[in-house]
């Protein structure tokens, strides 16, 4: 996987030259392989954690690569809210804890997206990563109370007051429709 300095295969150096090797992610996709240490002989130290590592050729050496599979973990807050934490790459195999957070006056509603196999409790959810996922947390926008304080009908002794729908928008975010239900009778 990946690419590495110097090359994959024999490469040639001359005895008592410092070398730097290194060992850089390939991503396909939604799918990442990256390093996560690597085993040497000869003047390669035994073994380390990172992507690269320092050395001086005193005789023949060779080093090998450990790779990783990491998966895109895509997170979408909407409405109004925040994850955390928020889209990146996760390790095969691994257990991803999101946590919702609602804006003042929002709630949070629920998960959706691809939550097959996912654990759900309230506004976390635990995504185990054995492939790519796009989660979704979904947010209510703030409530519209409306109260009206009087309703006045002129001439009419028996009134009846028939469901009408009515719109309300927020032009910064939604437009809702409501009903007002039921029939009023004077």
């Amino acid at each position: 996987y990946g690419s590495t300095v110097p090359g994959k295969g024999t490469n040639w150096v001359i005895r008592g030259t410092p070398q730097s090797c290194q060992a850089d992610p390939e991503t396909i996709g939604t799918t990442q392989y990256a390093c996560r240490g690597w085993t040497g002989s000869g003047s390669v130290p035994i073994s380390g954690t990172s992507n690269t590592v320092s050395f001086t050729i005193t005789n023949d050496s060779a080093i090998t690569w450990l790779w990783k599979t990491n998966y895109w973990l895509e997170v979408v807050p909407h409405g109004g809210g925040g994850v955390s934490p928020g889209s990146g790459w996760y390790g095969l195999e691994s257990n991803v804890i999101l946590t919702a957070s609602n804006f003042t006056e929002y709630t949070f509603l629920r998960w959706s997206g691809e939550t097959n196999g996912c654990t759900l409790n309230g506004v976390q959810i635990m995504v185990p990563m054995a492939g790519p996922r796009r989660i979704v947390a979904e947010f209510t926008g703030p409530a519209i109370i409306v109260k009206p304080t009087s309703l006045v009908f002129t001439n009419e002794v028996n009134s009846v007051v028939a469901p009408k729908m009515i719109a309300i928008t927020n032009a910064s975010v939604w437009a809702l429709n409501y009903t007002i239900a039921g029939d009023v009778f004077w």
